[in-house]
């Protein structure tokens, strides 16, 4: 909410921009906040877990929305010699909040806090 005011504030004073009247922030602004809040907590989870590092940077440019095999590929590559069982790995990132399964779209769909963080693509992520 914090980055979402401060952007929402940036435009006061500015007659080209309409100030709304049903609601208190604009969409832009409240994405600004999102971005940020996604950039803050991605860097604290990174600090929490330094070992994942490699993980979390192969992110940049993945969908936010991921079959298995797309996820398992990226802990091949960047987190397999942390944890060596692919189902632990999942449960791992399950148990911090960072991507959950979905059975029904069957993908791992990655919590929107971190998409922008990480640098991953939001399209089709609902």
């Amino acid at each position: 909410m914090k980055g979402a005011k401060e952007q929402e504030l940036t435009y006061k004073g500015q007659s080209s921009k309409q100030t709304p009247t049903d609601r208190l922030l604009r969409g832009t602004s409240l994405e600004v906040g999102l971005k940020k809040a996604s950039e803050e907590r991605c860097h604290a989870v990174r600090e929490e877990y330094p070992d994942l590092r490699r993980f979390f940077d192969s992110l940049k440019g993945m969908q936010a929305l991921l079959s298995k095999e797309e996820l398992q590929t990226v802990w091949q590559e960047s987190a397999q010699d942390i944890s060596s069982d692919f189902d632990e790995f999942s449960d791992l990132l399950s148990e911090i909040g960072i991507a959950e399964w979905r059975e029904k779209e069957q993908r791992y769909k990655f919590a929107d806090i971190y998409v922008y963080g990480f640098e991953m693509i939001r399209r089709g992520a609902v």
